[in-house]
């Protein structure tokens, strides 16, 4: 199929190399791109196992807020504190572990204390407008 027209009159390996792009698949190309990049650049350190599992568990915070953010936005709403009560409970997180709480124990004070400022955030514009 690789030499075959296809009904826009382009050939078929180009015609799939922009789909690639123009589909969900051209974040993941772009995603691949910039890793080979950064492997390039960085050598071959870049992509050990330790620095990849590094990777991933630094991006769960920021993705986990994303999700949240995801949310608000989708109804209609935009919240700029997020990033302020994702360090807040980071910081609790850190300062219960060095208390010698339990990360279990340590991840609830987290939860507890961003439960808090979500409700002030959601009294506050529910009442104040």
């Amino acid at each position: 199929m690789d030499g075959t027209l296809t009904a826009d009159g382009s050939f078929g390996r180009s015609s799939r190399l922009k789909a690639l792009w123009r589909g969900d698949s051209g974040v993941l190309l772009g995603l691949l791109l910039v890793g080979i990049l950064f492997g390039a650049l960085i050598g071959p350190q870049f992509f050990r196992a330790a620095n990849l599992e590094l990777m991933a568990i630094q991006t769960v915070i920021v993705c986990v807020a994303a999700l949240g953010m995801t949310m608000v936005i989708v109804s209609s709403g935009i919240d700029l504190s997020v990033g302020s009560i994702v360090a807040l409970a980071t910081v609790v997180t850190a300062v219960m572990l060095r208390q010698g709480y339990s990360p279990a124990m340590a991840a609830l004070g987290a939860l507890g204390a961003a439960a808090v400022c979500g409700l002030v955030n959601g009294l506050l514009i529910t009442r104040l407008k």
